[in-house]
């Protein structure tokens, strides 16, 4: 990997960062098309509380790692580097676990706590259901931004950036063609393909994962 000036990484980052916003306010209407209100706001219900639960099990992490890392590179304090990432990825690890466990058991009493005397759309087990499916991106998504925060500690920014790029990507194929197949092909229940849309968030962050895995090892 080519290590990044801080006009370089700058450039790239924000490059990435413009086009992952473009290609999240792009695929929103064709999921709408495919899913309607109703499984819009069925989509809605479970990313918003798993963005809440991300939060919570990162806790600011990923960026602490990257100051971090940043300045022991550059006191050349190595052995304690890597300590700091160890320590991380553990901390991390627990705080993930613990957070997907907590949205898969509690799944239903949270969806009632959102939809409450709500009645006649969705129901309470398709919220608990949708909840449960997107549950497992928060095993992947810490790890995948504590590993981000690691190479931009170094200056590696091009990566990072890809993978941003990577993870939506793939997160937006799953929501279309998997919602679309689920439900205009298979003439699955809206709830399944929901569910489907929703567990690309896991299947787009362990490819990004991977890539930068992947990256490092090269």
């Amino acid at each position: 990997m080519k290590k990044n000036s801080f006009i370089e990484g700058t450039f790239i980052a924000t490059a990435s960062v413009i086009l992952v916003k473009i290609l999240g306010m792009i695929y929103v209407v064709p999921f709408y098309i495919i899913v309607g209100s109703k499984g819009g706001a069925l989509y809605s219900y479970a990313y918003n509380i798993y963005v809440i639960f991300l939060s919570i099990s990162s806790a600011g992490l990923p960026n602490a790692i990257s100051k971090i890392i940043s300045e022991y590179n550059a006191l050349g304090m190595n052995e304690a580097k890597t300590r700091a990432f160890k320590l991380g990825k553990k901390i991390i690890g627990y705080a993930s676990v613990i957070s997907f466990l907590v949205l898969f058991i509690f799944a239903e009493e949270l969806g009632l706590l959102i939809l409450g005397d709500l009645t006649g759309g969705n129901t309470i087990g398709d919220v608990a259901f949708v909840i449960r499916c997107v549950s497992f991106a928060i095993l992947v998504i810490p790890h995948l931004s504590v590993t981000k925060g690691y190479l931009q500690g170094h200056n590696y920014i091009t990566p990072p950036s890809n993978s941003n790029l990577i993870e939506q990507i793939v997160r937006i194929f799953i929501i279309l063609v998997g919602s679309y197949l689920a439900y205009k092909v298979f003439d699955s229940s809206l709830t399944l393909a929901v569910g489907i849309a929703v567990f690309g968030a896991f299947v787009g962050g362990l490819i990004a994962y991977w890539y930068l895995k992947r990256s490092i090892n090269k």
